[in-house]
């Protein structure tokens, strides 16, 4: 029952992160500069990495970091002509400071997912492995790497590597 429990957490909090994005339109010019003015709290910046083999280039970035919490969130593909997926990815840290995260509740929490016209649970991931590297942090910017391995409910996983954010809030 824990793994579905825990799961289940992840998915809410993924959702709970998500739902502010999905104000964003199709306004945006799809450089992942997060330059669209109808992304709430727009952050500006890059976060980039390869998911499961394929390019993620956040457009929309919305950064939240107080108390000692810092949440990065993405999104690809909001709004886009043609292309009905979207993409989220998202990083949290408890304690965030300049330093090296290990994956899990009291270090980072790293969701992604991909979502279609029908949202399906195993299209929502959670990382079991890896870690972020955040190399700058100040009250406005944020810059870092990270690479980790996310799995869904089915146990299917996916390698996020190459992961970059340098953002400024």
């Amino acid at each position: 029952m824990l793994p579905f429990r825990f799961s289940t957490l992840y998915a809410l909090l993924l959702a709970f992160v998500a739902l502010p994005l999905a104000g964003c339109d199709s306004s945006d010019d799809g450089d992942g500069d997060g330059s669209n003015a109808n992304c709430p709290n727009a952050a500006s910046g890059t976060f980039t990495a390869q998911a499961g083999g394929s390019s993620f280039d956040a457009a929309c970035i919305q950064v939240v970091n107080t108390s000692g919490v810092f949440n990065l969130t993405g999104i690809e593909n909001f709004g886009q002509t043609g292309n009905s997926d979207q993409e989220f990815l998202s990083i949290v840290l408890t304690n965030a400071a300049v330093g090296q995260f290990s994956v899990g509740v009291l270090g980072a929490v790293v969701t992604y997912s991909e979502t279609g016209a029908n949202f399906d649970p195993n299209d929502a991931y959670t990382a079991i492995s890896g870690s972020v590297n955040v190399t700058a942090l100040s009250g406005s910017a944020a810059t870092g790497t990270f690479s980790v391995t996310v799995r869904n409910n089915a146990g299917d996983q996916i390698q996020i590597s190459s992961g970059s954010f340098d953002v400024t809030f």
